[in-house]
This record gives C-alpha cells, structure tokens and sequence, in this order.
C-alpha cells in the first residue's frame, strides 16, 4: 500500500514538472521532488536515504537488529570483476552473518550475477567492514559506470533473512577502499 502512494505521489510530482518552464524553475521544483521522495521514503523505510545511492530492505527484519552501511562499489577494469563493501552494525552479538549478491542490473537492463556468499564474524555494538572482493560479480564491462539496482541476501546465521537493494551505484573503476 505504502509503494501504491509512493508511486502516486511521486507520479502527480513528476507530471506537474513536465509542463514548459524556464530552466532554472525546473531546476528548483525538480530539487524539491528529490528532497520530498527523499524525505518520503525515509519516514516510510526508516532508511537514509542519499541523493544519488540509496537503500531498501524488503521485509526490514534487520531494523533494530542491525544498520547496514554503504561504502563503496569497486571494479577492476583488467578482470572485469566488481565487489561491494559494506558496513555492518548489530545490536545483538549473535555470532555469524552471512551474504551473496546474486544480481547486479545495469540502467539497460543486463544482469550480471554471482553465485557465491560469504561469511563474516559479527561484533555486538562495533561497525564491521564487509568486502565482498572474493566473490565479486564477474564479467563486468569496465564501461559501465554504474548499477542500477544490486541485489543482496544477508542472513543472520539462525535467525533472519533479509534481502537488500541498493538502487543508482556508481562503480569506482581501479580503485581500492580506502583503509
């Protein structure tokens, strides 16, 4: 239902700016779309929500477990393999916390997949770097700058599945996480 609104909203939003104005009105109203939607799906998701990457959460069954963090998408251009860190921080000490990135979607449509998950120790109260640098998603073209959406199932050993979007991604090509 929230989604249907959503839509709705954000749909009378975009129609009221198609019609003619000067550029610098349209800069404005299109700055006050972005902030509205931002605002609109924080208050709804719970989640920050940035201007260029944001993320959802499917079920938010990790709300009040844990607050997952973006960092950065990395690419190496020679191999054609991208990898994902992320920052994790759980409430409750519960052991081990598991992830895979099964679709990575391009904004033409192509899929790009990885078939592999990881395991990471998780730390009760203390933010944990996640680097998924050993089960990237492979055959990426070092031309594409970014994903469109990425596809990420978490679960928390024994207890919670959740799946996690990241929409509008840039890949850093050659470049490494900072330390």
């Amino acid at each position: 239902m929230k989604k249907i609104i959503l839509f709705a909203i954000a749909s009378c939003l975009i129609c009221n700016l198609s019609f003619s104005q000067t550029d610098e009105k349209k800069e404005k109203k299109a700055s006050k779309l972005g902030s509205f939607l931002k605002k609109t799906v924080e208050a709804t998701t719970g989640l920050n929500v940035s201007d260029e990457i944001y993320m959802t959460q499917e079920n938010n069954k990790l709300v009040g477990e844990a607050d997952i963090g973006f960092v950065g998408c990395y690419g190496d251009s020679k191999t054609g393999n991208v990898y994902l860190v992320l920052t994790v921080n759980f409430h409750n000490d519960d052991g081990k916390f598991s992830l895979s990135i099964p679709a990575a979607v391009s904004s033409k449509g192509k899929v790009y997949k990885n078939d592999k998950s990881l395991t990471f120790e998780t730390v009760k109260g203390v933010p944990v770097e996640l680097n998924t640098e050993k089960a990237p998603i492979k055959n990426v073209p070092a031309s594409l700058k970014h994903f469109e959406s990425i596809k990420i199932y978490t679960h928390l050993v024994g207890r919670i599945v959740e799946h996690i979007y990241l929409h509008n991604v840039p890949i850093l090509w050659d470049e490494k996480p900072e330390e």
